[in-house]
């Protein structure tokens, strides 16, 4: 813990003293990378949003329909939930089914469980997409990533992936090295 608190704390003096030791094609590559992972991330984070707000409006609309009374919050409160990888849409509307099952309103329970298959439906389409689109990937290169991703490295390869492969993409692009011709 001292020894991250020292680095903290001359972290501009320590990154110095690095980048002097290093050639000045590996600090050109390492700012390169830098550089693509801040854009990539921030690019990231817009698309999620993106989707959020879609996920909110199917959500709203929804509810509304359902007559579920504060479904503009309820609506907010799950998009947001759903931005937790692992538990997503799933994390609530599921428990929310079965809960108004066990409860006895079936036909709640059914309508619920529709709105649930429909906003999956329409996130497995458009996430692919959009985020492609916001990351400059092709959507299957996208659609591919995030499933790697998510095989080798659970959830942290879920959210590295995409960002990682975009960072070698333009790298590449770039000229810095040559993985594959087009």
């Amino acid at each position: 813990m001292l020894f991250s608190f020292f680095i903290v704390w001359d972290f501009d003096k320590v990154g110095a003293f690095m980048r002097k030791q290093l050639p000045d094609r590996v600090n050109e590559t390492v700012q390169n990378v830098h550089k693509h992972f801040k854009t990539t991330t921030v690019d990231y984070i817009k698309a999620y949003l993106i989707i959020a707000g879609i996920t909110c409006v199917e959500l709203f609309i929804g509810l509304t329909i359902l007559g579920v009374p504060n479904a503009i919050w309820i609506a907010l409160g799950i998009s947001v939930f759903d931005m937790i990888p692992v538990f997503g849409t799933g994390g609530i509307m599921i428990p929310w089914v079965l809960l108004a099952f066990i409860n006895g309103d079936v036909a709640f329970a059914i309508e619920l469980l529709i709105l649930y298959i429909v906003i999956t439906v329409i996130r497995n389409i458009i996430e692919p997409k959009i985020l492609g689109t916001k990351l400059g990937l092709n959507p299957v290169v996208a659609l591919f990533t995030l499933y790697i991703g998510l095989q080798l490295f659970g959830i942290i390869g879920l959210i590295l992936a995409p960002i990682i492969t975009v960072i070698v993409k333009d790298l590449h692009d770039a000229g810095k090295f040559k993985i594959w011709k087009y």
